[in-house]
């Protein structure tokens, strides 16, 4: 039997809670930097990935989200830019205060809903 290490339990902890799971096909993320509905991600499904870049610039990219992962105090995912024909991977530090990152992965469905229910 293999000692667990504080990392392993650390991840452990997250995966018990309900904020990560790994299902055959898609990924349950209950994390502020994915916006879902029910926060499901479906492996080769489209979604929108937000980034905010220094001086205010904000980049829109359309993608199909590949993987995700749990590592050390990080989600990790990686998803394929539609347009640019690349692979990318996003870091979220799990440590971070509510809504401080940088990018969000975000179902078009949700964005759609956040925009219809804007007043004006």
């Amino acid at each position: 039997m293999n000692p667990v290490t504080p990392k392993q339990r650390q991840n452990q902890d997250i995966i018990k809670t309900g904020k990560f799971q790994h299902h055959k096909g898609f990924f349950l993320i209950d994390f502020d930097c994915i916006m879902t509905k029910n926060q499901l991600v479906t492996v080769m499904r489209n979604y929108q990935l937000v980034e905010f870049k220094s001086g205010g610039e904000i980049q829109y990219r359309e993608v199909v989200f590949w993987q995700a992962a749990i590592e050390d105090t990080y989600l990790k995912i990686i998803v394929y830019d539609n347009n640019n024909k690349v692979v990318i991977k996003r870091l979220h530090d799990l440590t971070k205060p509510k809504y401080s990152n940088d990018w969000f992965l975000i179902e078009d469905e949700v964005l759609k809903d956040e925009l219809l229910e804007f007043e004006f």
